[in-house]
């Protein structure tokens, strides 16, 4: 199942969060099963901001937020 999570916040918070947690996409794609072209693409803005229903389970697992706030709000903003 592909999960679409929206245009606005989720390609900026995954590059915040990503960078927070000092994850370089291919790390991000070997510990959330994403393809790193997938995550480049997100946050670049190249691609949908789609993920698996895995990948999406394991990106909340990892930053410990529901799915709300990764594609909701802009998290660098709580800062």
């Amino acid at each position: 199942m592909i999960i679409h999570l929206g245009n606005e916040f989720f390609p900026k918070n995954l590059i915040y969060l990503r960078k927070k947690y000092a994850l370089s996409r291919r790390a991000l794609a070997r510990l959330t099963g994403i393809p790193e072209y997938r995550i480049k693409g997100i946050e670049e803005g190249t691609c949908y901001p789609e993920v698996s229903a895995s990948g999406l389970r394991r990106l909340r697992e990892i930053f410990q937020l529901e799915t709300e706030d990764l594609a909701g709000k802009d998290l660098s903003c709580n800062e």
